[in-house]
């Protein structure tokens, strides 16, 4: 029985074989690419679709060469074939990487800005604009150029009316109930370009102040600007509504009469 089962596959398979490679070599291509061209090339419209090197259209997951626009070959697209991960797969690999990333300079980078600690000074006499900047920690923002100066009234060595001048010209920058005037500027692109603006700015304001020609004495301080901020002011609690001793006897003989009354 072996014997018989041995000679009928000497004799089947070869020519089973046989039999699977002419029909792989007779299949057709898919309709979409093999009816199409001739139907446009009898109709005279559009141009026939051609054929790989091996009588295949690409389709079923082989290479695909991708023209660019002037018919050169830029890069070669290859389909799926659940080789590599997902899209979700790469963006969590991503979410990692960065983890990691922040993680290691958490580790490796951060306690070495020990070594850059400087001492707190104050400022000195000399020292009277103090400049404020903000930053988004690498990331670019539109009010990442911004820059705001600051500085108070009295420490310009001005006099009385001199300062009173320069209270006058800033306006609504003036805080009158700290003496600060606030500046800022984000008309450039880069920080130091709008903190040159604003301390040239203060030289300016500081020359006309001194200037004797006009001491703006006619011009009276407008403070309403600063009041504005404050709110509207809150209700006071009259003094009628009190309750005082005298007003308390009355409200309790008030009170016993309406007792009596309804007691009747």
């Amino acid at each position: 029985m072996a014997s018989i089962t041995a000679s009928v596959r000497r004799l089947v398979l070869p020519a089973a074989r046989q039999t699977c490679c002419r029909a792989a070599a007779n299949i057709r291509a898919p309709r979409s690419f093999s009816v199409l061209g001739p139907l446009q090339a009898e109709s005279g419209t559009g141009t026939q679709v051609p054929a790989t090197e091996k009588g295949t259209f690409p389709e079923g997951g082989q290479q695909v060469q991708a023209m660019g626009r002037d018919g050169d070959q830029d890069h070669v697209e290859k389909d799926w074939e659940f080789d590599d991960f997902t899209s979700k797969g790469h963006s969590e690999l991503e979410r990692h990487r960065e983890a990691r990333q922040y993680a290691r300079i958490t580790a490796y980078e951060m306690p070495r800005l020990s070594e850059l600690v400087k001492q707190f000074q104050l400022p000195t006499e000399k020292q009277v604009l103090r400049f404020r900047y903000t930053t988004y920690m690498g990331e670019k923002h539109p009010a990442e150029s911004k820059v705001v100066c600051e500085f108070a009234s009295t420490d310009l060595g001005l006099n009385t009316i001199e300062r009173l001048k320069l209270v006058k010209i800033v306006g609504v920058r003036y805080n009158p109930d700290t003496d600060i005037v606030r500046m800022s500027c984000e008309m450039f692109e880069h920080q130091a370009q709008n903190k040159r603006y604003l301390s040239d700015l203060v030289d300016t304001l500081i020359t006309e102040a001194k200037d004797p020609t006009d001491t703006f004495e006619d011009v009276p301080l407008d403070f309403r600007h600063h009041e504005a901020k404050k709110g509207p002011p809150k209700p006071k609690f009259p003094k009628e509504w009190i309750l005082t001793p005298v007003r308390q006897r009355m409200l309790a003989e008030e009170r016993a009469k309406l007792e009596v009354v309804f007691q009747q």
